[in-house]
């Protein structure tokens, strides 16, 4: 199944197996290289990304998703229950690590024993190194050195403690910022966040699904930021909230962080109930002269679509990209 697939009757049974060959052997170099040779998992993420490698998702690695890789005792083959729980009304709650329900040998493993639990020893000696106000003092310089705080920056930063050891060892990354005296003015909208995360990565595994079955490869290309498609041409994904203008028009905000430069700009629009309105494609994306802008892409009442050809599904036009279909420019709009 793929993620975010469920099973549909009660009485089926899932169980996790290893994948291809290649990303077994990408797996276990990411635990040697923590355990063995001293990399950290900024290194590691890093030394992947430029070799054009994505995870599960299609996105770049980063610190974090390292991080969990490396502590999930999925890939020893054991199946891990009971790590929360919550009654009616209630918020769920993360149980302690005794209260767990493990059931060892539930799957093939991906890693052996013994690279697994040095893996975790590296984890205990990298924690106990620290007390808390060691941690403490390198938030405080973290502050004094970007004038804000947020778990992007903590991540990112090689010499620090990932986030998620601030909120074990201090309960909460809030509780973190309040010891040292720091009170962000608003904490980013975490659920909302999550929600664009998951629909943008259920997106992109319907493409990719699609892409395996025309025999296309893809590969993300980390500093150009871009999927790059048959090793030919590169596409930017967007996805892009609805918004309605005073006379009542539909409209859509397309923001670039840098300057680009892309064969194929894909653009989601959502509708005003957050499911997916349309696809726009465009053969590029035009900033000139400018090395960030927003870019207005419209829908009237009567559904007359300017700045792109739009599809009501992803894949036929992206996939076939036939030759004799037009492939308009969008550009910066006044």
């Amino acid at each position: 199944m793929a993620h975010g697939e469920r099973k549909f009757i009660q009485s089926d049974r899932v169980i996790l197996v290893p994948g291809p060959a290649d990303e077994v052997a990408l797996v276990r170099r990411m635990f040697i290289s923590f355990a063995f040779d001293g990399k950290n998992e900024i290194q590691i993420a890093k030394e992947l990304n430029e070799e054009g490698h994505v995870n599960e998702f299609g996105r770049p690695w980063n610190r974090t998703t390292i991080s969990n890789m490396l502590s999930n005792e999925k890939y020893i083959g054991n199946n891990i229950y009971n790590r929360t729980s919550f009654k009616l009304k209630i918020k769920a709650v993360k149980n302690p690590p005794e209260m767990w329900i493990r059931s060892v040998n539930a799957f093939g493993a991906v890693v052996d024993e013994h690279l697994f639990q040095a893996v975790q020893r590296r984890f205990a000696e990298l924690t106990r190194r620290k007390s808390d106000q060691h941690m403490l003092e390198n938030l405080s310089h973290l502050l004094k050195l970007k004038g804000r705080l947020n778990s992007t920056l903590i991540n990112n930063a090689e010499s620090m403690p990932t986030t998620q050891s601030y909120k074990k060892r201090f309960g909460s990354l809030a509780n973190a910022y309040e010891l040292i005296g720091y009170r962000p003015s608003k904490f980013s909208n975490g659920s909302a966040k999550r929600e664009t995360s998951l629909k943008r990565q259920r997106i992109l595994q319907v493409l990719f699904a699609e892409m395996r079955r025309l025999d296309l490869t893809a590969r993300f290309d980390f500093n150009a930021r871009a999927y790059v498609v048959n090793d030919k041409f590169r596409v930017q994904i967007y996805m892009l909230r609805c918004l309605k203008t005073e006379p009542g028009h539909l409209q859509w905000i397309l923001r670039q962080r840098r300057q680009t430069s892309i064969d194929l700009a894909v653009s989601i629009r959502m509708d005003a109930a957050e499911g997916i309105h349309d696809f726009v494609l465009s053969r590029s994306v035009d900033l000139p002269g400018r090395q960030a802008g927003e870019l207005s892409l419209k829908v009237g009442d009567g559904g007359n679509r300017e700045g792109g050809i739009s599809w009501g599904c992803l894949t036929p036009p992206l996939l076939h990209r036939r030759s004799d279909m037009p492939w308009p420019k969008i550009t910066s709009s006044s």
